[in-house]
């Protein structure tokens, strides 16, 4: 019945739209007979609507036509451009083959330098450091440093000089010695070119003792003529710092109070002169490694048992380097009573003599 229904159909309307022909009409119901036949060939006609449907045309995009291309970004001049620099080192690390296998250790990342003024290794406006860092094995010094000599010390010159300018009593002639100023300058610049710490212990004794009484004469004779040494470097001349010594200028007091006192005998208190009256007389002779134990023995007696000293069984009336210098002497009863005949009592009463500090001349 199913054809016929399309009959229908197409005669419903062929009779709104008068126009057609029959001719048109006809041939239209073969084209549906025809189909008809191929639907029945079918076994499912669902699927058969699919087959008589017409095929799809997709139409492939116009080659012509291609998609806009990002715009690249303009980067800035290369002089406007900033690198930026981590504030932190990353330690890099390294590989190292041991006997137990590959090990990694890190390598000490390099310093930063921090902002501050007139530290040398801070950053100035710029950025960039001030200096820099120092390199101690390019340090070049500018300022000539004369190596001190292995040579020993050789008193013979000042030994002359002593006996040629100085009594035995101790008086010192510097009227006569100013004229005469070219062998005690040689003297002192000889001595100056010795490390005194490269010195034994007899040695450097008797270097020191040599070497603080003939820079009390130079300093005396460079400000010759004067009453007293006290009126020198503004009543100041021990502290004076002209005592060379290899690379090293002492003055007299460090010289006296950080060498030769550390050195443990007091004996050197009668040895070196201070170009006073009442000071302990200038040895004539000069004190060498081989001759310093006994002249130092020598000269402690000599001075104990002369004026300046008076010693009574009870009483005592001693120089005042006693009481500047008590603590060498430990007990000073009875390091006097080792150099005088006299038998003091260890409770004798100690008494000190004023000090004459007009020049020993």
């Amino acid at each position: 019945m199913r054809p016929y229904y399309l009959l229908f159909i197409l005669i419903t309307l062929s009779c709104k739209n008068k126009v057609e022909s029959p001719v048109k009409v006809t041939t239209q119901i073969d084209t549906i007979t025809q189909n008809r036949s191929t639907i029945d060939k079918v076994e499912d006609p669902i699927n058969a609507d699919t087959i008589i449907q017409a095929p799809v045309e997709v139409s492939k995009p116009d080659a012509s036509i291609s998609k806009p291309k990002p715009e690249k970004p303009k980067l800035p001049a290369p002089s406007t451009v900033k690198k930026s620099k981590p504030n932190t080192a990353v330690p890099s690390t390294k590989e190292i083959k041991v006997s137990s296998g590959t090990k990694n250790i890190q390598e000490p990342s390099k310093p930063t330098y921090k902002e501050g003024p007139g530290s040398g290794l801070g950053q100035g406006a710029s950025g960039k450091p001030d200096r820099p860092p120092v390199q101690p094995e390019v340090i070049k010094s500018t300022i000539p440093v004369e190596k001190p000599s292995d040579a020993k010390p050789e008193h013979a010159p000042w030994h002359s000089l002593l006996q040629k300018y100085v009594s035995v009593s101790g008086k010192v002639n510097y009227a006569a010695w100013k004229k005469d100023r070219s062998g005690l300058d040689n003297y002192i610049k000889s001595i100056g070119s010795i490390d005194l710490n490269k010195l034994g212990y007899k040695e450097k004794l008797a270097y020191c003792i040599n070497s603080y009484n003939a820079h009390t004469v130079q300093l005396v004779l460079d400000n010759y003529p004067t009453s007293s040494i006290q009126k020198l470097e503004g009543g100041k001349p021990w502290d004076k710092r002209f005592v060379k010594s290899g690379n090293t200028y002492y003055s007299l007091n460090e010289l006296e109070n950080k060498i030769i006192r550390p050195m443990g005998d007091a004996r050197i208190h009668f040895a070196l002169n201070c170009g006073a009256k009442s000071c302990p007389k200038l040895a004539n002779q000069a004190f060498t490694a081989d001759n310093v134990t006994t002249l130092l023995e020598k000269v402690t007696r000599d001075f104990i048992n002369s004026s300046e000293t008076k010693i009574s069984k009870d009483k005592v009336t001693i120089s005042k380097v006693f009481e500047w210098y008590k603590a060498d002497f430990d007990d000073v009863i009875a390091f006097l009573q080792k150099y005088t005949s006299v038998k003091i009592n260890p409770d004798a009463k100690i008494a000190y003599t004023d000090y004459n500090w007009s020049l020993n001349e």
